[in-house]
């Protein structure tokens, strides 16, 4: 058989994968349309949740900040709950690339003709450079799994129901 005899026959068997491949995808996006058609009710619950799950963790994290804040000493305010300081650091990017053309010698890797910012961000972590200021950056953060920690009311929609949903 001919190279060119083979590659008419690989163009066929790629016509054919590439068509079967085509009904595949076309099945499966009808599965999905009619999935979503008949649980529209459920999903749109997951939806609810997850909206009133992030307003519920905002709160939380708030409200964590401003105890962390009332006492700085206490990093976990509740069970469940933990303040996690960081440290922000703001700088003038004009002013840091004048001081690193300044030490070029020193730091070699900072300039090209701007600053490097991974290497900007060792040396400003480092504290090797004037004018950065650092101030304290607390974030709070939940554990997944609260029910160890808290009583937690029966949720309005049970697990039972909502197998027999679907």
């Amino acid at each position: 058989m001919s190279v060119t005899d083979s590659l008419k026959v690989a163009l066929s068997e790629l016509a054919a994968a590439r068509a079967g491949q085509a009904l595949v995808k076309q099945s499966l996006q009808d599965a999905q349309t009619a999935f979503k058609a008949a649980h529209a009710p459920l999903i749109e619950s997951v939806s609810e949740y997850s909206a009133k799950v992030a307003e519920a963790e905002n709160v939380v994290r708030t409200l964590a900040l401003v105890a962390y804040e009332a006492d700085k000493k206490n990093k976990t305010p509740v069970a469940g709950v933990t303040i996690k300081v960081g440290t922000l650091r703001e700088y003038d990017p004009t002013k840091v690339l004048a001081w690193a053309r300044e030490h070029r010698a020193t730091f070699p890797a900072l300039i090209v003709e701007t600053l490097d910012e991974k290497v900007l961000k060792a040396l400003i972590t480092a504290d090797a450079v004037p004018g950065v200021k650092a101030t304290d950056d607390p974030k709070a953060t939940i554990a997944t799994d609260l029910s160890d920690y808290l009583n937690i009311p029966e949720p309005a929609v049970h697990a039972a129901e909502l197998t027999n949903v679907l």
